[in-house]
């Protein structure tokens, strides 16, 4: 009879401590927010090494432009190098952060934008190729791409 009594105690506990949370667990939302997106562009497309050229993070969550972002940085560097080069992107409008940037010498350069806004943090990253480069360069830029994505100088 004590097990009984033991048991109908701790399901009763159990189904009280569960209504106290009503359907949602300790406050939290019932629904999360939508992932912000990046996409990073050029202006213009067609890069040539010695002419300035605007880096752009459109960033949106859902349908919407992001125009409130806590941090816009550019991490950028040449493929192959190990010094990496962080640029603060400025609102530009309509969720564009933008820098401006001239590339000294052809070659394929890596950008990874870090965005974080509405307490969410993204990193896409982006290859350009800046004047002419031949396709061995292409080659090993796309396997040094992740390689050297952490070693920020």
């Amino acid at each position: 009879m004590k097990r009984w009594t033991a048991a109908l105690m701790v399901l009763m506990i159990a189904v009280i401590a569960g209504c106290a949370y009503g359907g949602s667990q300790a406050g939290l939302p019932d629904q999360l927010p939508e992932m912000i997106e990046v996409q990073i562009l050029s202006e213009p497309e067609k890069l040539n090494s010695g002419e300035p050229v605007a880096i752009q993070a459109k960033v949106t969550q859902g349908n919407e432009a992001v125009t409130d972002a806590k941090s816009v940085m550019f991490e950028v560097w040449h493929s192959g190098d190990e010094h990496h080069e962080m640029l603060e992107g400025t609102h530009a409008g309509d969720g564009i952060y933008s820098i401006e940037k001239t590339f000294e010498q052809d070659g394929v350069y890596n950008v990874i934008a870090h965005v974080t806004a509405r307490d969410m943090h993204n990193m896409p990253r982006k290859q350009f190729i800046v004047g002419t480069v031949s396709d061995e360069e292409i080659e090993q830029a796309k396997d040094s791409l992740y390689d050297q994505s952490s070693h920020m100088n």
